[in-house]
Order: structure tokens, then sequence, then C-alpha cells
């Protein structure tokens, strides 16, 4: 499948059990054999998993519908995923351009579609303080919920 242009908006969808997760739109920064970077910008629109109520779901039910969601308005956020590996890093910035952290996902490489990326995260994720000196696992406890949740829908 063909690369993607730098400016160009592309679909990227977190996926569970084959069903979308979370649908982002982010802006393509660079897409080449050895790294894909996109954008975020604040406020840019998105769909979440929801429950019967619309509330965001952190993890799975057997059933799941969408709802209209956005990334926060505080947020800038540059996803860095060197293709073959099973991470992404991610920068956050304020909406000032203040560093706040480095976010390490732990997913599975993404799967280039016609309209972006797909993939499937592994729950557990790390934060890095800016300045690298302090880290910390984030999720520990959806890792254990959501190993649960995979083994009941096998």
């Amino acid at each position: 499948m063909k690369r993607f242009s730098p400016g160009e908006r592309i679909e990227v969808r977190e996926v569970w059990d084959g069903r979308t997760w979370e649908l982002r739109h982010p802006i393509v920064v660079e897409d080449t054999p050895d790294l894909i970077a996109l954008y975020n910008a604040p406020g840019a629109p998105a769909r979440v998993a929801a429950d019967s109520n619309g509330r965001r779901l952190r993890l799975p039910p057997p059933r799941w519908s969408m709802a209209d969601s956005s990334i926060p308005a505080d947020r800038r956020i540059l996803s860095l995923h060197p293709p073959g590996s099973d991470h992404s890093v991610h920068v956050v910035w304020d909406d000032t351009w203040r560093m706040l952290y480095w976010y390490i996902n732990l997913e599975e490489d993404r799967r280039r579609t016609a309209a972006g990326f797909d993939f499937e995260e592994h729950v557990l994720d790390i934060v890095v303080e800016p300045d690298m000196a302090a880290w910390r696992w984030k999720d520990e406890d959806e890792l254990e919920d959501g190993g649960r949740a995979r083994a009941v829908h096998a």
C-alpha cells in the first residue's frame, strides 16, 4: 500500500477482537520505512468505545458502541512508531507547547490500511518524565483485568 504524505489526515484505528475500539484522525508528519510520525492536534475529533450510556470504556465488555470524542483541548501529541516494533512513543505537550511527558504505548506493530493504520494495544503503558529522570507503569490494574477479558472472549 502507498505511503502517506506529510500534512495528510489519515485514520488510525485501535482494534479489540477485530472491532474498532478507538478512532483518531491524526496528521501525517512522516511516513518512511524507518518511522511513522503522526500529530494529534488539540480538539481533533475522535471516536471511542462507549457503554450504553455513552460513557467511555477503559476495558471491553462483550458489546460496546462508539461515541464521539476528541483529543483533549489542552494536549498536543506527536506519535512516533518505528515500523516493525511493538510500541510507539508519544511526546505530549500542553497547549503552550510545554512538554508534559513521554508516553510509551505497548502495542502490536501497526498494520497499514488504505485509510491509515490499525493496531491492537497491549493495555500496559509507561509514562516518563520530560527529563527522563523518572518513569512509572500506567494501567497495571487494567492489564490484569484486560487479560481476564481476553480469556473470556477467546
